[in-house]
């Protein structure tokens, strides 16, 4: 029988959020969000850095065009979660903990608990983090709440967390039974359960403590959006006389990409290619490769593209966004082509 940790994240019990006070933030700059999407799967991985403030709450808005499946019976795992604290009683350590993403039991939150995270709005569904470590197992509530009015533009839906302040006064601080645990990290996989557009921008808001009285910093509150793109990889060849020059083109959302590794495979038949160059894509995301033709006349190409930081984000979406605008990233991809023949 699993037992609930003390290691408490967010108010499950007692989790009214202190009331919203406008004050300038100590250290709240490195928030950050990373999505990637494989088809049914869609991964949201949300992290700060440990020195900034305290993280009151957060919320990832949802794109719009977005299709969302709600409908798992309460009980039903509908993902998994990897995420990091730091237990400021016990010196800062870093405590990773994992576990399935849960729809809450009826009743498992009450009305009034779910009111102090999102702000009145009922949840059209309410998941558990049971985050898991030493045997014990801790249910971190999130919320899916529709968005409305000038919200909508930032998407038709939001995933809403709250976290404990970890940095409260006193000796014992009022904390010290719960670690007093700082939220760093948490990479949520959804499984079935959005299926946005290939091309989207998912919002982040992220709001923090004041530092060292437990007070919301709501003039302290930064976005961090997210970037997914689909990318191209293309791939032609071209024999002359003795040689053969395969050559292409890598763009993620339409955009040249510069810097990125392509891995060149060929053969003289179109069945069994061997590896034989890896270059990477020039400032207009072309790449071209001449080899002699004796060595073979087909070709096929690959990449693997890593998600990166894009602070043009940033700068694309500064009128749009309430808040200031802290960071940007972009989504990894992964193409192959088909084998093409150089003639």
């Amino acid at each position: 029988m699993r037992t609930r940790t003390t290691i408490a994240l967010a108010a499950l019990a007692a989790v009214a959020i202190p009331a919203l006070v406008a004050a300038a933030t100590t250290a709240y700059t490195t928030p950050s969000l990373r999505v990637t999407v494989a088809g049914a799967t869609t991964t949201l991985t949300a992290e700060v850095a440990q020195p900034d403030d305290g993280t009151a709450r957060v919320a990832i808005y949802v794109p719009t065009g977005t299709s969302m499946n709600t409908s798992a019976a309460p009980g039903s795992n509908v993902g998994t979660v990897l995420a990091v604290i730091a237990a400021h009683t016990l010196g800062g350590a870093l405590i990773p903990l994992s576990g399935p993403i849960q729809v809450a039991p009826t009743g498992a939150v009450t009305p009034a608990q779910a009111a102090a995270c999102t702000g009145g709005p009922a949840p059209t569904v309410i998941w558990f983090m049971s985050l898991q470590a030493a045997g014990q197992t801790l249910p971190v509530p999130m919320y899916l709440v529709p968005t409305s009015g000038t919200e909508t533009a930032l998407g038709t839906a939001k995933i809403l967390a709250c976290f404990t302040a970890h940095d409260l006064p006193g000796t014992p601080p009022p904390c010290a039974p719960v670690l007093c645990a700082q939220f760093l990290s948490a990479s949520l996989t959804f499984n079935g359960v959005f299926t946005p557009p290939a091309a989207a921008v998912w919002v982040s808001l992220w709001t923090p403590y004041q530092k060292g009285n437990g007070q919301v910093n709501a003039a302290g509150t930064v976005a961090a959006p997210a970037q997914t793109a689909p990318g191209v990889l293309t791939a032609v060849g071209r024999k002359r006389g003795v040689r053969v020059t395969v050559s292409g083109r890598v763009t993620q959302g339409g955009q040249p990409l510069q810097g990125a590794s392509v891995r060149l495979l060929r053969g003289k038949t179109a069945g069994k290619l061997v590896s034989f160059k890896t270059v990477r894509t020039a400032a207009n995301g072309t790449y071209s490769v001449t080899a002699p033709a004796a060595a073979g006349t087909f070709f096929r190409a690959s990449t693997t593209v890593a998600g990166r930081p894009n602070p043009a984000l940033c700068g694309a979406l500064a009128s749009s966004l309430p808040v200031p605008c802290v960071s940007g990233t972009i989504s990894g991809f992964a193409s192959t082509t088909k084998v093409v023949r150089a003639r």
